[in-house]
């Protein structure tokens, strides 16, 4: 009896462990199961924000260049059209500018360009970047930055009075035209005031106003806001500005009419060859006109 007594109480201590060990191998392949399960609710949670950056990525690229922080400063809501018929009419004076970039390339003739434009600086945006990027012109010669409106050109006068040159050439108003909204006459009120401030800080400085070129046909298709229509718009109330404020307007088109393999690939930018094209341009302007 005794024996039997012990073999029993073996068997019940063999039976209580081997289910506690069930217990256990269950708890612990529960847990496993819970671990992977959590894994998996996060991986899918992941997915559409990874599909949410890479489509917002994707539609930043296309709306910008160099350009740009377009929407620097609230635009003031000034919509009122100046109705003055003296306006109309001195508009209609001026010869307006056409944009046909596919007719015959002008004849330019590269000069030492360095050396006419040795006292002068080129105020710009990205655009403008490439003269002193690609060497063209030294970085002494060159104020530009990416990005640049009329309206933060504001901020660089400091620099211009610095070095107070001679000639000072404006090259702005592609990246202002990224805001879709602006209206001409709020454009010109922000180019007035940054020319005014300009010439209160350096009266000295002739002051020459470059046009805004047009972009390729390619990059046109992609920003509707930079038709040729716009700028051509826009350019000739620049000229109507310049006319006005006893400037000098240079119209720059010539520079890339048949010659649009100088564009970079965003259709937007600018190859190194356009730099020589472009200053040697104005330098033969300015000379053949005296201005």
């Amino acid at each position: 009896m005794r024996y039997i007594s012990l073999f029993l109480k073996e068997r019940i201590l063999l039976l209580q462990s081997s289910g506690g060990m069930k217990m256990y191998d269950k708890r612990k392949l529960n847990k496993k199961k819970f671990t992977r399960s959590l894994l998996i609710i996060l991986i899918l949670l992941s997915i559409p924000t990874f599909l949410i950056k890479i489509w917002v990525n994707n539609n930043s690229k296309k709306s910008s260049s160099a350009y740009l922080t377009h929407k620097d400063k609230p635009i003031e809501e000034t919509k009122k059209e100046d109705k003055s018929s003296s306006k109309k009419s001195n508009e209609k004076d001026i010869k307006k500018d056409n944009i046909n970039l596919d007719s015959k390339p002008l004849n330019i003739n590269i000069t030492d360009y360095k050396t006419f434009f040795k006292d002068s600086i080129i105020l710009g945006d990205s655009i403008s970047e490439g003269l002193s990027f690609y060497e063209v012109l030294d970085t002494n010669n060159v104020i530009a930055k990416k990005g640049l409106t009329l309206y933060k050109a504001q901020k660089e006068v400091p620099n211009i009075v610095v070095k107070n040159p001679k000639k000072l050439f404006i090259f702005l108003g592609n990246n202002d035209l990224f805001e879709e909204n602006l209206t001409k006459d709020q454009f010109i009120k922000q180019y007035s005031s940054l020319v005014n401030t300009i010439r209160q800080n350096v009266p000295n400085t002739k002051i020459y106003i470059l046009s805004i070129l047009p972009v390729s046909n390619s990059a046109e298709k992609e920003n509707s806001f930079l038709n040729r229509e716009r700028i051509l718009s826009f350019n000739n109330a620049i000229k109507y500005m310049a006319e006005k404020h006893n400037l000098n307007y240079i119209n720059t088109l010539p520079v890339i009419q048949g010659r649009e393999n100088l564009y970079e690939q965003d259709g937007i930018h600018f190859k190194y060859d356009f730099y020589k094209y472009l200053l040697s341009y104005v330098e033969n302007y300015i000379k053949e006109n005296n201005i």
